[in-house]
C-alpha cells in the first residue's frame, strides 16, 4: 500500500511540474520578470531591516 501512495505523489508532482513549465513558458514569451524583481528588492529590504 505504501508503495501506491508513493507512485500517486510522484504522478502528481509529474503533473504539476508539468503544467507550471507550461503556464511559465508562454507568460515569459508575453511578460517580463520586473515584478519577481521589485519583490526580490523589497523582501530583501524587509529582511535586512528585520534582522539587521
Amino acid at each position: 500500500m505504501p508503495g501506491v501512495i508513493i507512485e500517486r505523489f510522484a504522478v502528481t508532482a509529474a503533473i504539476a511540474a508539468y503544467a507550471a513549465v507550461c503556464f511559465l513558458s508562454r507568460y515569459f514569451t508575453t511578460r517580463t520578470l520586473t515584478p519577481f524583481a521589485v519583490y526580490c528588492l523589497v523582501a530583501g529590504v524587509a529582511s535586512i531591516a528585520q534582522f539587521a
